[in-house]
């Protein structure tokens, strides 16, 4: 099974035990005291690993109670209305749009003058060239035995 605790105790899985719930095996899951306890008996560097797990439990232990001021609880609880998003954020704001629009009407003036007109003369289709691709020609000529 997957998420069946194992039964055996290896030393990653001894030092990850150790960090999560500290040096008191009393603050262990019961089913892990044991092969925990046991391992420790059989490694000299399980022992080093509680030893500086006690030392950081004890500092733990000894530092002060620390509470937020209300002045910290007021600047946390004023986050969202400091940075709230302007009315219609998904799409920006309207200047933006409009801008978008200037810049683009703007590229086309400009592409419009320096484009010489030969150029859009040569780019144009006369109407007998598209025939044979329109839908509109004479299917009877084709479909004729």
């Amino acid at each position: 099974m997957k998420g069946a605790p194992r039964s055996g105790m290896d030393r990653d899985r001894f030092r990850a035990l150790l960090s999560a719930y500290g040096a008191d095996f009393a603050r262990w899951p019961e089913d892990l005291r044991a092969p925990a306890q046991a391992f420790l008996a059989t490694s000299n560097e399980a022992a080093l690993w509680l030893a500086e797990e006690r030392r950081l439990d004890q500092l733990l232990d000894a530092a002060p109670e620390l509470s937020p001021s209300p002045a910290l609880h007021r600047r946390v609880a004023e986050i969202p209305v400091r940075n709230a998003a302007p009315l219609g954020a998904p799409f920006g704001r309207l200047r933006h749009w409009i801008a978008g629009a200037v810049a683009l009407a703007a590229v086309g003036a400009v592409m419009g003058t320096i484009m010489p007109e030969s150029a859009l003369d040569a780019d144009t289709v006369t109407s007998e060239e598209l025939s044979p691709l329109s839908w509109a020609g004479d299917l009877a000529e084709e479909l004729a035995p």
